[in-house]
């Protein structure tokens, strides 16, 4: 409903706020701006009176405070506070402002002028202005869009000068600018831009030129306009470009266009969808266009003085639109929902505030239409609706009462023989009578309250924190007042002496009023609750709710009084959202939902099964919200201009909305009982029922259930034989879905019957379904998409349909598709031969050819058949013209150019029938048909044709033509191999043995199989041993898997084992009849060969890991040995060890991967003593060939780590760990002495480590006497180095000094030696003497 307000004057431009919902309108005459209220636009707020001489060009409203941007002709820019009424000014352009911008927080202001001056103005809260920059364009700078500042980081916060802003003037360039003072172009249209839009959340921008051209760009970080498409959008339907306005529906591009004419095009341009919007009459203009994003809704003021409203559904309810093409569901997204009629011609019209009211510009002033919600209520069939703002209606049936209550209605509530009308300051209460012939108003009370609600006598009025209820007479009965930290009042429902209230806290309250006093029930926190109802005995609430981390409703919540429990039922596996809630007035039990998807949803509550599901269904068209439920009736409120309250029937009830109380009653039970599962009560509530059309109902309520069984007990009860018939006839085998479809089918539930085939994914039959409902077009759409191995069936029998209903042409088009021309009569299609020749010339259908050239023959028309014999690719049929007429030359050429088996074949038979064989033999090959050549080879006895044909042939024939050979006594080898290639080998082996043809024995023995029969293998066998071929013999015996046999063969007679008799005579070591020892006795066999791997692997396959392990130590492979350890040792430790100790064996010294090996390997097998040794063995070759003690010492260390993880120790472990423990300090304190700065400390440690009786287990005695004498040779000390080599020498005689000290410092030694001197004298002069 919508409220007129005017306001007169002579106003140039309006614009609205969106957040504070006033207007602001520019006056014609004086330059002056006036501030209104858009909810009593007769009240003036405040009015600037500046610049009287000029006119007011712009105005804009700062986006969220109350500052006004305005702009006169004469150049001036301003910003008016409305709180403080201060207009404060800024520089003056040159010229007339042409554009006015604010940037998304309200922080910049941009102002351009016809002269193409920009200027960037910084705006505090106040409203004062300064001037940051300014700029010249070429041309009038025609509109302005800021671009969406980068997001804010906590890294980075968004500077103040941020701000970035789009220009573009009327030659079609784009500017792109900043409040810095930078300004480029940023891209160039062909043509005058239209309109453009910024699309924030992909940072483009789509543009439409007055060429109709629609363009989307991507924006650059530096502003550059890429183009990532274009569109042109059709001009048909536009009187003058002109005229054209355009309003944006969405950033996806939708776009609405008008051009003077009566109806709106509303165009898809992404998805090339198109609708017209009309207006209803060809006789008005269409000048001006806006759309609401908050309503979805577009308004359109015509030069008739209406104002159209249509509303756009973007997402269409899918249930609606099921069958329906993309652009029947486009154009119905559309409804008009209104008409507005005025007394002048609109100029423009705008939205304001968030779409709660059309503010529309006329010559003569200002109108403002406010959109209020029609007050309406239902209670058991009577109906109170708000029909004017101070008029009521009350029907029940035919019966109508209207009061005037001389106020502006606010709320409604009715209740048995009461109603209740809030007007915002005061509450009237009336009582009724029955029949609805009069009405008295009993009282009326001052109240504000707008939440009112009426049970029997009591009227319940709430106010912030209170409820106040009163009786008819005005007379307050009782206050219930809710504490303040539950919230203020948001919802109430009464009844039975029973009031529930929930409050803004989302705090559910229940109180009894049956007393005196209120009795406080139960206070319950809730999740978000957005409707209440409460049953009409007062035991059950319910109330919708939302889920945790969700933002949509899509619970319902039922709370028991009597048993203070909750029911729960999760609404989103439905994929719905309940918006209201009703409880039915005649059974307690029945609660409606509706949802955000215009569904409505039928449940049943009892305390022991909770909330049972039951019915939904889709409303129709022209059904606004749900009001409330009386069976058997759902109420709701039109949404046509006219307002009323529609009565639809449910489901259940449709074609019983006059049935009488208790059969209302008594299909309430049955459905209840059939929800529950309870057919014995759901039949005795029927007990007293005969109506034909309920027991029909009830059968179409059961189908739904996917109650077969209770519906077929419903259909004999209205004697429906064909459909009991037909289940009867089903198989026990078809699901409960099909059988429940096939029912539907036969009560025109055709929703049913297409989900439940869709659902079951049964698209044949739902194909079929359609054929015999007469929904052709459905049916060809499912046998193209989800049932393509009917296509052609279904095209058939469209085809037979439209020949019965006479459309020939039709028809002929069908069976083509059908590719069924020819099996239907087509001789019935045409009027006459003539017009049936013509369309088998023109027709491609190869079989119609053929049939109208059999047609042709039958009549003798020898050349026009082998024309559509030709034409129709029917070779055969060629062919056997030719030869029928002799001339079988071109039937050959024919037949070797097509290379047709059948033309072949018919030539084969006429050259038989001439009795010329060989030809006739030849064709028969050609054809493929080698039995029939064979038969004629041996009745003439052609032995080289009868072998080349068996060879071609299949092996049937092959065995029949060696059987022949055979008979005759000649060509025995032929029949051997001809019984080799059928595979036959056994009887070819045998005939072989008869011949004595023992050359080709080889070739067929290779090809014996373990299947042959055993005699005949031992017969091969000792056929091999009698000529010595003992290896083909064992490969007898182990294809007949008499493997001892043949290993007893290969070791007498000493064959040697390669790995492919190995393995045939081992098997796999997987076959059943291959035990262990016959694997081991071959293992040993290729031991004794010395094939060590082989052996190797027959060990491993016998399970005998150690000696697998063995053979390969004997081949010694390392590299195997490494891997098989790996593999095996895992589960047999011992082998961890064998090959550790057998690395041991090799240079691990220089190679690092076996030394890596040894130690794995005894770790992994958890020898920390083998393993200590080796490390022991480790620190020793360091000492001995490196004289490295440093990594002796840890080699030493990772010993005695070794030995300290052995639990059970012995006293041998013992006395290793004490000896090894006293070595390791040996070398330790030897390591120290050669790491010393100080030479007397060193020589100290040494005369001490040389005074232990055990130091040479440790530490070599040699290298402490090199150490010190090293050291008192590098300090001069001569003498005592010399004295210490002695002692050296006599200390240790067999040792080779060489070996520990350097050469050179033994020869300097030496030869400061005085004694060592005067003998080398003594000797030098005896040998000159000599």
């Amino acid at each position: 409903m919508w409220v007129e307000r005017s306001v007169d004057g002579n106003f140039a431009h309006t614009v609205s706020h969106q957040i504070f919902g006033i207007l602001a309108a520019a006056h014609m005459d004086d330059g002056s701006v006036s501030v209104l209220a858009e909810d009593h636009g007769s009240t003036i707020l405040g009015t600037s009176t500046q610049h009287r001489d000029s006119t007011v060009v712009g105005l804009l409203w700062h986006p969220s405070k109350r500052l006004l941007a305005v702009g006169w002709s004469t150049g001036n820019v301003g910003v008016w506070s409305d709180t403080e009424e201060i207009l404060r000014e800024g520089a003056s352009h040159g010229s007339s402002i042409s554009c006015l911008e604010w940037n998304a927080t309200g922080t910049r202001l941009i102002s351009c002028d016809e002269e193409g001056e920009v200027v960037v103005w910084k705006v505090d809260l106040r409203g004062k202005i300064s001037s940051i920059c300014q700029y010249r364009l070429k041309g009038t700078v025609s509109r302005c869009i800021f671009r969406r500042a980068p997001a804010r980081t906590e890294s980075k916060p968004l500077p103040e000068c941020s701000s970035f802003f789009l220009t573009c003037n009327p030659l079609g360039k784009i500017f792109y600018a900043d409040d810095m003072g930078r300004c480029s172009e940023s891209g160039t249209t062909k043509c005058r831009i239209l309109s453009m839009k910024l699309i924030d959340n992909k940072d483009e921008i789509a543009v439409i030129t007055e060429d109709l051209l629609y363009s989307k760009y991507s924006l650059s970080p530096n502003g550059k306009m890429n183009l990532e498409n274009e569109i042109k959008i059709s001009t048909a339907g536009f009187n003058d470009p002109k005229t054209l306005r355009v309003s944006w529906i969405d950033d996806g591009g939708i776009i609405a266009i008008v051009s003077g004419s009566s109806k709106i095009r509303v165009l898809d341009v992404v998805n090339e969808e198109s609708t017209m919007l009309s207006s209803g009459s060809d006789d008005l203009s269409i000048n001006s266009i806006t759309y609401c994003a908050a309503k979805s809704m577009i308004c359109a003021g015509s030069t008739s003085g209406s104002v159209i409203l249509w509303r756009y559904q973007a997402q269409g309810n899918q249930q609606k639109n099921k069958g329906k093409s993309d652009a029947d569901t486009f154009a119905q997204k559309w409804q008009m929902v209104g008409n507005l009629q005025i007394s002048d011609i609109p100029d423009s019209v705008l939205w304001g505030g968030s779409g709660s009211s059309l503010i529309i510009q006329t010559k003569s002033g200002i109108k403002i239409f406010e959109e209020e919600k029609v007050c309406c209520a239902t209670f058991q069939g009577y109906s109170i609706l708000q029909l004017a703002a101070s008029v009521v209606r009350i029907f029940k049936g035919d019966a109508i009462l209207e009061i005037d209550v001389q106020e502006k209605i606010k709320k409604v509530s009715i209740s048995s023989g009461v109603f209740a009308v809030s007007t915002g300051s005061a509450l009237q209460i009336f009582d009724f009578q029955e029949d609805l012939s009069s009405a008295r108003l009993q009282s009326s009370i001052n109240c504000d309250s707008s939440i009112v609600c009426v049970d029997g006598q009591l009227v319940f009025a709430a106010f912030n924190q209170k409820v106040e209820v009163f009786s008819i007479t005005g007379a307050l009965k009782n206050t219930v007042t809710v504490g303040n930290r539950d919230g203020a009042i948001r919802f109430t429902a009464a009844a039975n002496n029973t009031l529930a209230i929930v409050t803004s806290k989302d705090v559910l309250k229940i109180y009894d009023l049956s007393r005196r006093e209120p009795r406080f029930i139960t206070s319950k926190a809730t999740q978000v609750v957005q409707a209440l109802a409460i049953n009409k005995t007062g035991v059950l609430v319910a109330y919708t709710g939302i889920a945790e981390n969700d933002e949509v409703c899509n619970y319902i919540l039922v709370y028991s009084i009597e048993k203070d429990a909750f029911f729960s039922l999760d609404m989103r596996p439905y994929g719905a959202n309940p918006v209201s809630i009703c409880w039915g007035c005649m059974d307690q039990r029945i609660l409606v939902c509706e949802t955000s998807g215009d569904e409505i949803f039928t449940f049943f509550v009892s305390y022991e099964h909770g909330i049972l599901f039951h019915d939904r269904y889709t409303k129709s068209a022209g059904l606004g919200p749900l009001l409330g439920v009386s069976m058997p009736f759902h109420y709701f409120l039109s949404t046509s201009d006219t307002a009323s309250i529609i009565p639809r029937p449910a489901e259940d009830f449709v074609g019983l909305e006059n049935a009488e109380t208790h059969v209302i009653s008594s299909i309430v039970e049955f459905c209840y009982q059939v929800d529950v599962d309870n057919v014995d009560e759901a039949f005795k509530a029927l007990s007293k029922v005969e109506n034909e059309r309920v027991w029909r109902n009830l059968a179409k309520i059961c189908i739904k259930k996917r109650r077969v069984d209770v519906a077929t007990v419903c259909l004999c009860n209205i004697k429906h034989a064909k459909a009991v018939n037909a289940l009867r006839r089903t198989k026990n085998e078809d699901s409960a879905e099909l059988k429940a479809a096939m029912l539907a089918a036969f009560l025109d539930m055709h929703e049913e019957v297409q989900d439940i085939y869709e659902g079951a994914k049964r698209f044949d039959l739902l194909n079929v379904y359609y054929q015999e409902s007469g929904q052709w077009e459905k049916a060809l759409e499912v046998a193209t998409t989800r049932d393509r191995i009917n296509l052609k069936t279904t095209y058939v029998k469209f085809g037979r349909y439209l020949m019965d209903v006479g459309d020939k042409s039709g028809a002929i088009a069908a069976f083509e598709k059908g590719s069924a021309m020819c099996s239907q009569g087509p001789q019935t299609m045409f009027g006459s031969e003539t017009e049936l020749k013509s369309y088998v010339i023109d027709t491609r259908d190869k079989s119609l050819k053929k049939w109208w050239a059999q047609y042709e023959e039958s009549r003798g028309n020898m050349a026009d058949a082998m024309k559509f014999y030709d034409e129709s690719g029917d070779t055969l049929s060629i062919v056997r013209m030719h030869c029928s007429s002799g001339r079988i030359g071109k039937a050959i050429e024919l037949s070797n150019r097509s290379g047709n088996p059948a033309s072949a074949y018919h030539i084969a038979r006429y050259y038989e029938r001439e009795n010329k064989i060989s030809d006739a033999i030849e064709f028969y090959g050609q054809a493929k048909c080698f039995t029939q050549a064979i038969r004629l080879a041996k009745e003439h006895n052609l032995i080289n044709q009868l072998i080349n044909l068996a060879l071609q042939g299949t092996e049937d024939s092959m065995t029949d033509v060696a059987n022949y050979l055979e008979t005759s006594g000649a060509n025995i080898d032929k029949a051997i191999t001809l019984y080799h290639r059928a595979g036959q080998s056994a009887k070819a082996i045998e005939l072989c043995f008869q011949a004595r043809e023992f050359h080709t024995l080889d070739e067929l023995a290779q090809s014996l199989g373990p299947d042959t029969d055993s005699e005949l293998l031992h017969k091969c066998v000792r056929f091999y041993m009698e000529n010595d071929q003992f290896e083909k013999a064992v490969g007898l015996l182990t294809t007949a898997k008499q493997y001892r046999d043949a290993l007893s063969l290969c070791v007498a007679k000493n064959i040697i084992m390669t790995e492919e008799l190995v393995d045939r005579l081992g098997g796999s070591g997987e076959e059943s009849d291959c035990d262990p020892e016959l694997l081991t006795r071959v293992a040993e066999l290729c031991m004794q060969q010395k094939s060590y791997h082989l052996a190797c692997k027959k060990f491993s396959q016998a399970g005998d890991k150690i000696k697998a392990m063995k053979c390969l130590l004997k081949s010694g492979d390392t590299e195997r040995i490494i891997f098989f350890a790996n593999v095996s040792g895992p589960k047999q430790k011992e082998i961890y060890v064998i090959a550790a100790n057998y690395l041991q064996t090799l240079d691990w010294r220089n190679n690092a991967n076996v030394m890596k090996a040894i130690i794995t390997f005894y770790t992994k097998a958890r020898a920390h003593e083998s393993l200590a040794s080796f490390y022991d063995s480790c620190s020793q070759v360091e000492i001995d060939e490196y004289q490295n003690y440093e990594k002796a010492l840890g080699a030493l260390k990772e010993s005695g780590k070794c030995l300290a993880k052995i639990k059970e120790a012995s006293s041998q472990v013992q006395d290793k760990l004490r000896m090894l423990m006293m070595r390791i300090a040996y070398i330790e304190t030897f390591v120290a002495a050669r790491s010393s700065n100080n030479p007397s400390e060193m020589v100290g440690i040494c005369d001490q480590l040389l005074r232990e009786p055990e130091i040479d287990r440790a530490v070599r005695s040699g290298d402490i006497y090199a150490l010190m004498i090293e050291t008192h040779f590098s300090h001069g000390n001569l003498a005592r180095a010399r004295e210490l080599l002695v002692e050296m020498q006599s200390r240790i005689a067999s040792m080779n000094l060489d070996y520990y000290l350097d050469a050179n410092i033994l020869r300097a030694l030496r030869n400061s030696d005085p004694s060592a001197k005067s003998a080398q004298r003594n000797e030098d002069d005896i040998e000159e003497d000599y």
